[in-house]
């Protein structure tokens, strides 16, 4: 059973879908942000709230609200959650994704590189993506994959073979939509043949074995 509200994106079938950015748009210079120690989580429009069953543990609490982040210190730092608020790992998804509230609503938010912070120590893709358990795939203008065995052998083809090529990356008119288990849905930026949210990738053979799954 899905454990996210409704109305929370769902990829559903679609011959070509259009593109749908699941990212809240910047206010000002940056967009709305966590970092925690390094780490920097970009707020999702989606869900509106986050049901306490997927919370994990307690990082900590945001230290300094600040519309600079990129200026601040270690520790936990954000320009949309207030000073003193909680901040949580999600279950399930390790250094992936991270959960406080915003105006009252528990709010996801998604690891992707800020200032040029992407990768910490020896992390991977996967560190950064944590898809293990994904139901669906949408990949504007190419098509949604709806089979979850189909959906999790991509996902396995994407981290096993995605090159790193740099630590920042851009926004595009592109995306991959990458619906989880739970209900939460992950966004990355595509460009070609490359892949971004916590750094730009290079995978050829994930967009290959996406188009052959299609057929």
């Amino acid at each position: 059973a899905l454990d996210v509200p409704a109305g929370s994106i769902q990829i559903r079938s679609s011959r070509n879908p259009s593109y749908r950015s699941i990212w809240a748009k910047a206010n000002g210079a940056n967009f709305p942000l966590i970092g925690v120690n390094g780490r920097y989580y970009r707020l999702l429009t989606n869900p509106t709230n986050l049901t306490d069953s997927l919370l994990g543990s307690s990082l900590g609490t945001v230290e300094q609200f600040t519309s600079e982040p990129a200026l601040a210190g270690n520790g936990i730092v954000s320009n949309i959650v207030a000073e003193g608020e909680s901040v949580y790992a999600v279950s399930g998804m390790k250094n992936a994704v991270v959960a406080a509230k915003v105006d009252g609503s528990l709010r996801a938010f998604q690891r992707v590189s800020f200032g040029e912070n992407g990768l910490m120590g020896g992390e991977g893709l996967s560190a950064t993506l944590q898809a293990k358990n994904v139901v669906a795939l949408e990949l504007t203008g190419v098509g949604t994959i709806n089979d979850a065995g189909v959906a999790r052998q991509l996902m396995n083809v994407l981290t096993d073979n995605a090159s790193f090529l740099r630590s920042g990356s851009s926004e595009t008119n592109t995306s991959l939509l990458i619906q989880m288990e739970s209900g939460l849905t992950l966004q990355m930026a595509v460009n070609g043949e490359r892949i971004m949210a916590c750094g730009t990738w290079a995978c050829p053979e994930f967009f290959e074995a996406f188009q052959e799954a299609l057929q």
